[in-house]
């Protein structure tokens, strides 16, 4: 009997070992981002991220890792060729798909790349409501991936608005100039505040409906036509910031 009420206490013991073990990593998780409540969303998300994985929360895991690290070619720093950078900025793109893919959002952005840089185009209805240059949180996940790729390379991102040919009066946006400028400016603010991207390795600019990828004449080439183009290229030595 007595053998029994001890085996009863040793199971007992060891639940509140592993439930005083978990409290103690909550605690630190906690502390940890606390600690890092005035530094970039990037590095938060990737804590989150890796805290996540680590206590195996969500099924089949999940990367810690939020964006890439990007080497671009650059003719004045000619340190790799072509060939081996080509074969860097190869792995970089599948690791970026991947995350985005994770996002579940990759019908609305599609990836453009060679060893001089990165273009991503992301659909108008993921980002803005019609004749709105409010980012909507919906698209957080995807610009997150982005704006960390920027943080952690040496870049130059230039954010560009365009809509369709359909004109626009509005008390804010007098015409279709003035909304491609404004949401370009809404996602360049964004990844800049919320990344602490230095405001010399960023820009933003707007071309209304005079870029067109698409014939305007149709519901589904104005709907590509109506987009925000996120270049990412190399920056000469010197030049700009740093990072």
């Amino acid at each position: 009997m007595a053998r029994s009420k001890k085996k009863k206490d040793d199971s007992s013991a060891g639940w509140e070992i592993v439930f005083t073990c978990l409290a103690i990593i909550l605690v630190s998780f906690f502390c940890l981002l606390n600690s890092y409540s005035d530094k970039e969303r990037g590095r938060i998300i990737e804590i989150s991220r890796s805290f996540r994985g680590a206590v195996a929360i969500l099924e089949g895991g999940l990367s810690a890792e939020l964006g890439q690290q990007l080497s671009l070619y650059s003719p004045d720093q000619p340190s790799k060729g072509r060939v081996a950078v080509r074969e860097e900025m190869r792995r970089s793109i599948q690791n970026l798909q991947a995350q985005i893919k994770e996002t579940g959002l990759e019908e609305f952005v599609s990836v453009k790349w060679s060893e001089e840089g990165v273009q991503f185009v992301l659909k108008d209805a993921l980002l803005f409501d019609p004749g709105s240059a409010s980012l909507k949180h919906e698209a957080y996940k995807l610009i997150d991936i982005i704006a960390n790729t920027v943080r952690k390379s040496r870049v130059l991102a230039v954010v560009k608005g365009h809509t369709d040919d359909r004109p626009i009066h509005t008390l804010l946006y007098p015409s279709n100039w003035e909304l491609s400028a404004m949401r370009a400016a809404e996602v360049m603010r964004f990844m800049e505040s919320q990344f602490r991207i230095p405001n010399s390795r960023i820009e933003a600019r707007g071309y209304g409906e005079f870029r067109p990828i698409a014939e305007n004449d149709t519901p589904e080439g104005r709907a590509k036509n109506r987009r925000v183009e996120i270049e990412l290229k190399s920056i000469p030595k010197g030049h700009y910031g740093q990072l």
